[in-house]
This record gives structure tokens, C-alpha cells and sequence, in this order.
């Protein structure tokens, strides 16, 4: 598999795709959904109520579950989507609101595995994975999404560093931050506070990917500091940033729309 030996990591603006070894936490809870599919092999956790070692075809964990993610031979692709958007909603629901779910891939997922196992992994093979799974919400087109709301993202992104704020973003795009606050939830499929968190984790990370310090990168993406954007990225995804970037494996970074 090629991809055993890369990390690659495709980030949307509420969704984060890991690619490639397993990874070994400590335990740890993060306000993100997740769901660990095994390539190849069982993914395996951690029980923290009695440390014992579970396997399974994959493992579903609601947002803010204590859990543990354990070394294994096989690759496997870890999928983190926001607490607070409709797809992780979606997920909750499909699984029956249960806090962790760990056990043989449904017929329903095996398409999805096979998109990854079978095809090259790349940015093409990452979203047709995410859209064959069950519970994924699809994004509006940006083209066809109001004035207001074009006007707001291009202003999110381009002052990411700077004030993003809703009142701030609501008199750059010429839209009330009544409409600005429902806008998001409905056309984005997340609020905005959490579209800005997401837009400064991804910029962060492109920066410490082409060699920026964590303090650089978490300057430019709008973070007090280092320990700031250290402390965001492990609440949303249970690990550091220099956990990933300090590993053998090269790392791969893909920005999603």
C-alpha cells in the first residue's frame, strides 16, 4: 500500500481526513466526531474503563468521548468532523447517538473503504470517500451562495490573521450579524465561530508544513501563540501539532473546497 509509510491529510472547512499509519495517543477526548477505518488490518483502542485493547473494522467516537488510539501494522484513515456541523449530526444519527462503536465494516462502508484501498490517494480519491459515506452532508457551491455570504468567506480568509470577528465580518460583506449567524448554519453547515476556527487551523498547518516554527505559523493564522494554537488543535483532534509534523513519515497536506 503506498500509502503506509505518508501521512496525508486532506482538511475541509469542517472536516479533517488522515491518511496513512496508525497512530498511537494517549487517552484524550477532542470536540470533534471520529470515525477510524482500518486498511488492511483492525484499527485498535484502548477501553479506558478497564485498558483493555479493542479491534474492530473500524470505530465510531462521538465528539468529547474519552478514548485511546493504539499502534497497529496496518495504515488506516482517521475522518474528524465538527461537533457542530449538520454532518456530524448526520454521523450521530446513523450510529444511533452511541458514545463509541467499534465492530465489523457494515455493507454500507465497504464501498467507501474500497474507494481508498483501490485507487491511488489523492485529492480526488479522498472526496469520492467522504461522499460515499452514508451520512455526508454536501456543501452548497460557493458560486451560487448569496453576495453577502461570497463577500464574508473571502474576507475570512484573507484576514485570517487578523479580526474575524462577527461584527467584523458582517461590515465587510454588507450583511447584519443576525443573517451572518444563520447563513453559516444553514449554507456552510457550520457556524461561523467554527468556520473561523477551521479556516486558522488549516492556515496554521500549511505554514508548519513549509517549514515555519508552531509560533510562526500560529502568528499567521491568528493565534495568541505557539501554546494557543497547540491547544485548539489538540481539543479538536486529540493531537498536538508537532506530534505530526515530528514523525519518520513525510507529511502530505491537501487544502479541500
Amino acid at each position: 500500500m503506498a500509502f503506509m509509510n505518508v501521512f496525508q491529510l486532506f482538511f475541509w472547512s469542517h472536516r479533517l481526513l488522515i491518511v496513512g499509519p496508525a497512530i498511537e495517543t494517549e487517552p484524550h477526548q477532542h470536540h470533534a466526531s471520529q470515525f477510524a477505518l482500518g486498511l488492511g488490518g483492525p484499527v485498535v483502542f484502548r477501553n479506558l474503563d478497564n485498558g483493555q485493547r479493542i479491534e474492530g473494522d473500524f470505530a465510531w467516537i462521538q465528539p468529547d468521548t474519552p478514548h485511546a488510539l493504539c499502534a497497529s501494522l496496518a495504515p488506516c484513515c482517521l475522518l474528524y468532523t465538527d461537533a457542530e456541523s449538520r454532518e456530524c449530526a448526520n454521523a450521530c444519527s446513523w450510529f444511533g447517538h452511541q458514545p463509541f462503536v467499534h465492530a465489523r465494516l457494515p455493507v454500507e462502508l465497504e464501498a467507501a473503504r474500497t474507494l481508498i484501498l483501490c485507487r491511488q490517494v489523492d485529492v480526488n480519491s479522498a472526496q469520492a470517500f467522504v461522499k460515499a459515506l452514508p451520512w455526508y452532508q454536501r456543501a452548497s457551491d460557493s458560486r451560487s451562495l448569496d453576495a453577502r455570504l461570497q463577500r464574508a468567506l473571502v474576507y475570512i480568509h484573507q484576514n485570517i490573521e487578523g479580526d474575524v470577528s462577527i461584527g467584523a465580518v458582517a461590515a465587510a460583506s454588507a450583511a447584519s450579524e443576525s443573517w451572518l449567524s444563520h447563513a453559516f448554519p444553514d449554507l456552510i453547515g457550520i457556524p461561523m465561530r467554527r468556520f473561523v476556527l477551521w479556516a486558522r487551523l488549516r492556515a496554521a498547518v500549511i505554514i508548519a508544513r513549509d517549514g515555519g516554527t508552531l509560533t510562526e505559523a500560529a502568528s499567521t493564522a491568528g493565534f495568541s501563540d505557539a501554546a494557543h494554537f497547540t491547544r485548539v488543535f489538540r481539543e479538536a483532534f486529540g493531537i498536538t501539532p508537532s506530534m505530526m509534523f515530528r514523525r519518520n513519515a513525510p507529511v502530505v497536506i491537501h487544502l479541500m473546497e
